[in-house]
Protein backbone atom coordinates (compact mmCIF):
# COMPACT_ATOMS: atom_id res chain seq x y z
CA UNK A 1 0.00 0.00 0.00
CA UNK A 2 1.45 3.33 -1.04
CA UNK A 3 1.12 6.51 0.97
CA UNK A 4 3.00 9.75 1.13
CA UNK A 5 2.92 13.42 1.82
CA UNK A 6 4.60 16.72 1.10
CA UNK A 7 5.61 19.45 3.51
CA UNK A 8 7.34 22.77 2.82
CA UNK A 9 11.06 22.91 3.49
CA UNK A 10 12.05 25.90 5.60
CA UNK A 11 13.83 28.71 3.71
CA UNK A 12 17.57 28.04 3.47
CA UNK A 13 17.25 24.33 4.39
CA UNK A 14 16.97 22.74 0.94
CA UNK A 15 20.68 21.90 0.82
CA UNK A 16 20.42 20.05 4.13
CA UNK A 17 17.38 18.19 2.78
CA UNK A 18 19.52 17.15 -0.21
CA UNK A 19 22.05 15.67 2.22
CA UNK A 20 19.40 13.47 3.87
CA UNK A 21 20.89 10.19 2.64
CA UNK A 22 24.40 11.24 3.65
CA UNK A 23 23.24 12.13 7.18
CA UNK A 24 21.13 8.98 7.47
CA UNK A 25 24.10 6.67 6.89
CA UNK A 26 25.24 6.99 10.53
CA UNK A 27 21.79 5.72 11.57
CA UNK A 28 21.14 3.22 8.75
CA UNK A 29 20.80 0.10 10.95
CA UNK A 30 18.22 1.68 13.28
CA UNK A 31 16.36 3.21 10.31
CA UNK A 32 16.08 -0.21 8.66
CA UNK A 33 14.99 -1.85 11.94
CA UNK A 34 12.30 0.81 12.36
CA UNK A 35 11.07 0.32 8.80
CA UNK A 36 10.95 -3.45 9.31
CA UNK A 37 8.95 -3.02 12.56
CA UNK A 38 6.33 -0.91 10.75
CA UNK A 39 6.19 -2.95 7.54
CA UNK A 40 7.86 -0.36 5.30
CA UNK A 41 8.89 -2.20 2.13
CA UNK A 42 10.20 0.91 0.36
CA UNK A 43 10.69 4.61 1.01
CA UNK A 44 11.50 7.33 -1.51
CA UNK A 45 12.06 11.03 -0.91
CA UNK A 46 12.04 13.89 -3.39
CA UNK A 47 12.41 17.62 -3.32
CA UNK A 48 9.67 19.17 -5.42
CA UNK A 49 10.04 22.76 -6.57
CA UNK A 50 6.75 24.65 -6.62
CA UNK A 51 6.01 27.47 -9.05
CA UNK A 52 5.87 29.96 -6.20
CA UNK A 53 9.52 29.24 -5.33
CA UNK A 54 8.94 26.98 -2.32
CA UNK A 55 10.68 23.64 -2.07
CA UNK A 56 8.66 20.70 -0.77
CA UNK A 57 9.90 17.57 0.99
CA UNK A 58 7.98 14.72 -0.65
CA UNK A 59 8.08 11.37 1.13
CA UNK A 60 6.45 8.18 -0.24
CA UNK A 61 6.23 4.84 1.54
CA UNK A 62 5.22 1.40 0.34
CA UNK A 63 3.85 -0.35 3.43
CA UNK A 64 2.82 -3.97 3.84
CA UNK A 65 -0.96 -4.02 4.45
CA UNK A 66 -1.86 -4.81 8.05
CA UNK A 67 1.36 -3.36 9.49
CA UNK A 68 1.16 -1.18 12.58
CA UNK A 69 0.68 2.46 11.57
CA UNK A 70 3.81 4.61 11.73
CA UNK A 71 1.66 7.22 13.47
CA UNK A 72 1.90 5.03 16.58
CA UNK A 73 5.66 5.62 16.69
CA UNK A 74 6.72 7.74 19.67
CA UNK A 75 9.87 9.76 19.04
CA UNK A 76 12.12 9.82 22.09
CA UNK A 77 15.12 12.11 21.53
CA UNK A 78 16.62 10.96 24.84
CA UNK A 79 16.33 7.30 23.83
CA UNK A 80 18.50 6.72 20.79
CA UNK A 81 20.95 8.51 18.52
CA UNK A 82 18.58 7.93 15.59
CA UNK A 83 15.63 9.52 17.40
CA UNK A 84 17.78 12.51 18.42
CA UNK A 85 19.00 12.96 14.85
CA UNK A 86 15.53 12.54 13.29
CA UNK A 87 13.74 14.88 15.72
CA UNK A 88 16.46 17.51 15.21
CA UNK A 89 16.49 17.05 11.40
CA UNK A 90 12.71 17.45 11.09
CA UNK A 91 12.71 20.52 13.34
CA UNK A 92 15.61 22.13 11.47
CA UNK A 93 14.50 21.34 7.90
CA UNK A 94 10.70 21.24 8.17
CA UNK A 95 10.01 23.30 11.30
CA UNK A 96 8.06 20.56 13.10
CA UNK A 97 8.73 19.43 16.68
CA UNK A 98 8.09 15.68 16.42
CA UNK A 99 7.95 15.37 20.23
CA UNK A 100 4.87 17.62 20.33
CA UNK A 101 3.18 17.36 16.93
CA UNK A 102 2.97 15.27 13.78
CA UNK A 103 4.17 16.53 10.43
CA UNK A 104 0.62 16.23 9.06
CA UNK A 105 -2.77 17.12 10.54
CA UNK A 106 -4.32 13.88 9.28
CA UNK A 107 -3.36 10.78 7.30
CA UNK A 108 -2.95 11.38 3.57
CA UNK A 109 -6.07 11.08 1.48
CA UNK A 110 -5.53 8.69 -1.43
CA UNK A 111 -7.58 9.63 -4.45
CA UNK A 112 -5.95 7.40 -7.10
CA UNK A 113 -3.46 4.57 -7.49
CA UNK A 114 -2.46 2.69 -10.60
CA UNK A 115 -0.14 -0.31 -10.99
CA UNK A 116 0.93 -2.07 -14.14
CA UNK A 117 -0.30 -5.38 -12.71
CA UNK A 118 -3.71 -3.95 -11.75
CA UNK A 119 -6.42 -6.44 -12.78
CA UNK A 120 -9.23 -3.91 -12.28
CA UNK A 121 -8.62 -1.89 -15.41
CA UNK A 122 -11.73 -0.78 -17.15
Amino acid sequence: MLFGGAIPILPGKTDRARRFQEELEAHRAEYETLNDRYGVAANAIWISHSRDGRDLYVNVYDVVPGSPPMSQRVWNPTGSAYDRWWVDWVADVLGVDMTKERTFAAPPERIFEWRADDTHRG
